[in-house]
């Protein structure tokens, strides 16, 4: 290629490592090449990551007040409506509720309908005037202006990808987090924008993908992208047991982590307690070990906690190390690991210290889930 200086280009990056992949799980390389966070959205209260119910998949639809319910007993501060929602139910009253139980909603769009600035403003002022909290924003691969199902993959076009830049110019000045769906991978641009939360951009949940080793690449390709809206747990849909599930809470990373499993059957399952502490934004997080498509085990810390994930294709014991665990202090372990079989549930506790390591069992397509907590 021959050009004039001056001379701009996009910028492009590789991320080589010879000996561990830590170096690819742990790297922020993506994000630190985007310009800076906009001053006005420096510290922003508004900004809050989470985790979301999500009725879409779940089932026992437009009862917004049963779900809000749901996240007040599980401690959880976002509920995601899907399409058509301003349809059927009265989402003012539906918002005033939430607020009064510091829960937070958000509500679906369809981007054909935002295909300017002009009709874009229109939209997401009206969100912010219902009370919603946040936007997740579907199919950037349909055409922008025409919506034409037929013809897909329009995610990459330059229409679909100046449209996402002024969505978050306008989300911001709107008070609304974002979820971009149907969408291509993002490239770090929450540093500038913190608001974008999370982007589908994967064969996530939704998809019904029958492969474990889609979902066991996710987190070395995917996820190193950026924050990826899987949408995790819904037991009948992913070949692997309930502790599998479990772990993808901690392995995939999404400043707002959408739950896709009913509120009646998260309420009765063994592993409640994990999914009413385990967070959606980390301080720290180390790979521990896996290999793309065969097994990942991540540990990822939250001010003074850590949460451990495991998930594998194929039987295989994982041994922990505890070396990242601080120094002064004892820990209790609270273990969430594969019985005899996928929907058998075994919880452990243990004392240990960062001289300690755990050694976890897992079935063929399972998991573990760990809490590690000072001891008091």
């Amino acid at each position: 290629m021959e050009t004039s200086l001056p001379f701009q280009s996009p910028w492009r990056l590789a991320i080589i490592s010879t000996d561990t992949l830590a170096t690819l799980v742990e790297s922020t390389m993506l994000e630190n090449l985007n310009p800076p966070t906009e001053p006005e959205l420096r510290d922003a209260g508004w900004i809050k990551p989470g985790r979301a119910s999500w009725d879409f998949l779940a089932g026992d639809r437009d009862k917004p007040q049963v779900w809000i319910d749901f996240d007040v007993a599980m401690g959880w501060e976002y509920h995601l409506v899907d399409a058509g929602f301003a349809r059927r139910f009265d989402v003012p009253a539906a918002t005033q509720y939430a607020r009064e139980k510091k829960v937070r909603m958000i509500g679906w769009g369809y981007t054909p309908d935002l295909n300017s600035r002009e009709k874009a403003e229109q939209v997401l002022a009206r969100y912010a005037e219902m009370g919603l909290s946040g936007a997740k924003l579907d199919f950037f691969d349909h055409h922008p202006f025409t919506g034409n199902k037929r013809t897909r993959d329009f995610e990459d076009t330059q229409a679909s990808l100046k449209m996402r830049d002024y969505l978050m110019e306008i989300a911001a000045q709107r008070h609304l987090v974002l979820e971009f769906h149907g969408c291509t991978l993002p490239s770090g641009e929450r540093r500038r924008y913190p608001h974008f939360m999370t982007a589908e951009g994967v064969a996530g949940m939704e998809k019904r993908n029958p492969k474990i080793e889609n979902e066991l690449t996710i987190p070395y390709v995917r996820n190193v992208m950026g924050p990826v809206s899987f949408t995790v747990i819904k037991f009948d849909r992913s070949l692997g047991s309930h502790a599998y599930h479990m772990a993808q809470t901690v392995v995939y990373e999404a400043g707002i982590q959408i739950y896709s499993e009913r509120h009646d059957r998260l309420r009765a399952f063994a592993g409640v307690d994990f999914l009413k502490q385990v967070p959606s934004a980390w301080d720290e997080t180390r790979f521990l070990d896996g290999y793309p498509g065969s097994h990942a085990v991540y540990a990822r810390r939250k001010g003074k906690d850590w949460f451990v994930g495991g998930m594998t294709d194929q039987p295989r014991t994982a041994r922990l190390p505890l070396g990242f665990l601080g120094s002064d202090a004892s820990y209790q372990a609270q273990i969430y690991r594969d019985g005899a079989t996928p929907t058998n549930l075994v919880i452990e506790t243990k004392t240990v210290t960062r001289e300690s390591s755990l050694d976890v069992s897992m079935l063929q397509h399972g998991g573990f889930a760990v809490h590690l907590q000072r001891a008091k």
